[in-house]
């Protein structure tokens, strides 16, 4: 039977399986497709086939109890009875019209020509089911990565042998791909862990996990995974893929590094997706709200410029924060441009560096505000660091603690 999976618009045959041949009233009124002088055994099969298309019983379309006694097979009254003709009319305009020159096939040891069915999109199924990587992507994007790694888990132990599914761990990959276009490679990374648990030589998976520690600032650690791939598939078209977006990282990092301006090389680190975990404070040192977030920074004109996206939270209400640092290469002294999605404000800081710590203070107030801030990074690690908001209220004479973030990374 040749596979008809491109025909995704189809949503075959709604009937479903009569009840003993018995329970076939003798006269058949309401057949409306079906030759009116049919014979009873004859239109048994039919109601049969139908029904194991779909895995239903009789009451799916007609209308009648569970135990299907007294069922009333005239009606129209149920929708289901009503889409099963316009999917029978499809089905007949494919069979006759689309696939009448395709050759017909032997299979144990009988010819017969090549249809579409219920099954053929239904497999068994009262809806046709999902490719598996939307079914994958419909958990995962609404209940997290691990939700569509439990989905996958879960359509595994239901179907592994039904046919009904893709069950192949590629799947996986390519959820993780969705997570990395999506400009998610933290979450990426989640399901990649959990292929390469299951799945050590699994090659696909690691081609991704080049692209998820490139996205992430990880140079060193997409070199290793690179070269896992090419040990287990040096031959594989997407290892020469993979190789060649090290290769142009390799040559943007040594760029960066020979054009960038010292204070900003200094700050490399940054390069790459963070977690940020924030706390706000009254002006009394009281914790007055928590908030999450994401931030990414990257590399913006040759080196020249540090680049973050931030994504969190102000007063409970979503707040995405965009900052440009740069620093001059004679004097050193460094410069910060901030914008968000809720301030019609632009704020130029100017700054200097000192051991770990980069600190900025407004360099033109913003006459709406009766304080002075001033903000100061402070490098914890590679792999962390944190933020500090201060205010002072007496022209910088004192300050206290409005914010405070730390970073970890994805």
């Amino acid at each position: 039977m040749f596979r008809l999976a491109s025909l995704t618009l189809v949503v075959l045959f709604s009937f479903v399986e009569a009840p003993a041949v018995g329970q076939i009233p003798e006269e058949f009124t309401n057949l409306q497709l079906l030759d009116p002088a049919i014979e009873k055994s004859e239109l048994v099969s039919i109601m049969r086939d139908w029904a194991g298309g779909l895995g239903v019983r009789c009451n799916h379309c007609h209308v009648g109890p569970e135990n299907l006694r007294g069922m009333d097979f005239a009606s129209d009254e149920k929708a289901t009875k009503r889409s099963a003709r316009q999917m029978l009319l499809m089905s007949r305009a494919i069979n006759r019209e689309l696939l009448k020159d395709l050759p017909i096939v032997v299979e144990e040891g009988r010819k017969r020509a090549q249809v579409v069915s219920c099954y053929t999109c239904h497999r068994g199924m009262n809806r046709p089911p999902r490719k598996t990587l939307n079914e994958l992507s419909r958990v995962a994007f609404s209940d997290g990565p691990a939700a569509g790694v439990a989905r996958y888990h879960e359509l595994v132990a239901l179907h592994e042998d039904s046919g009904k599914y893709d069950l192949r761990p590629e799947n996986l990959v390519w959820l993780a791909n969705a997570y990395l276009d999506g400009e998610d490679p933290a979450d990426a990374r989640k399901v990649l862990d959990s292929v390469l648990d299951m799945y050590s030589a699994e090659a696909a998976a690691y081609a991704t996990l080049v692209r998820v520690e490139l996205a992430s600032g990880r140079l060193p650690e997409a070199e290793a995974a690179l070269a896992k791939l090419v040990e287990l598939d040096p031959s594989d078209e997407s290892t020469a893929w993979v190789g060649g977006m090290v290769e142009r990282a390799r040559a943007r990092t040594a760029e960066n590094a020979a054009g960038a301006a010292p204070g900003l090389h200094e700050w490399s680190f940054l390069v790459g997706s963070w977690e940020s975990t924030s706390k706000r404070f009254s002006s009394e040192g009281q914790v007055i709200e928590d908030n999450h977030g994401t931030a990414t920074f990257s590399w913006d004109l040759d080196g020249q410029r540090l680049r973050e996206r931030q994504t969190t939270t102000l007063a409970g209400q979503p707040m995405e924060v965009l900052n440009l640092f740069s620093a001059h290469p004679e004097t050193g002294e460094w410069q910060i441009a901030r914008t968000d999605s809720l301030h019609h404000t632009f704020n130029l800081m100017s700054g200097s560096a000192s051991e770990g710590t980069l600190t900025f203070a407004e360099a033109h107030p913003n006459p709406n505000h009766s304080v002075t801030r001033r903000w100061i990074y402070s490098k914890s690690g590679d792999d962390a660091f944190s933020l500090r908001l201060e205010f002072s209220e007496d022209g910088g004479e004192s300050w206290f603690v409005r914010n405070e973030t730390e970073y970890l990374r994805r």
